[in-house]
């Protein structure tokens, strides 16, 4: 084999190796995301079926919302649909 087609070799293998830790690495970082909306998904069953008081779902969903959102800058703000109408 020339050392043409050796470099050209490795180099097709460096390249597979390339795109399959891409690929590796996308999915876990969709595992991660599902994973946290299962804690998300959790807290909002443990706060329904324990809380002392009835809270909307709506509620707790805009105030999580609102949360993140705010956690981003100080000049970001989440709008409910009735408040961005």
């Amino acid at each position: 084999m020339s050392k043409r087609t050796m470099a050209y070799v490795l180099f097709c293998l460096f390249a597979l190796a390339l795109c399959l830790r891409v690929i590796i690495d996308n999915r876990a970082q969709e595992d991660r995301a599902y994973r946290n909306t299962e804690v998300f998904r959790e807290v909002l069953r443990q706060i329904r079926w324990k809380y002392v008081e009835d809270i909307g779902e709506d509620e707790l969903l805009y105030g999580a919302l609102d949360g993140m959102v705010r956690k981003l800058d100080p000049h970001s703000q989440f709008l409910p649909p009735d408040e961005f109408r």
